[in-house]
């Protein structure tokens, strides 16, 4: 029994730390994907890190700009410097 908080990153963790030798072939005969095989299906994190263009100073001021014209802080900004 697993408390009910148990990730099953972390239970896939141990498998391969300490029990390799019976949880590969288990994934093999059972069509689940071994952790760290070349086909599993990429996250969501690593689709981010793949959709994200090399850090440069252009690309961050681009991004800023997209962030404050997304988000409305130039009117903020503008309220802001008025009632001063």
């Amino acid at each position: 029994m697993y408390g009910a908080n148990t990730l099953s990153n972390n239970l896939r963790n141990h498998l391969v730390k300490l029990h390799d030798a019976v949880y590969k072939p288990m994934c093999a005969e059972k069509g689940w994907n071994y952790p760290g095989s070349k086909n599993r299906q990429p996250t969501v994190g690593d689709n981010r890190k793949n959709a994200l263009p090399p850090f440069s100073e252009a690309t961050f001021l681009e991004y800023l700009v997209r962030f404050v014209t997304a988000d409305d802080q130039v009117s903020i900004s503008l309220q802001i410097l008025k009632i001063c």
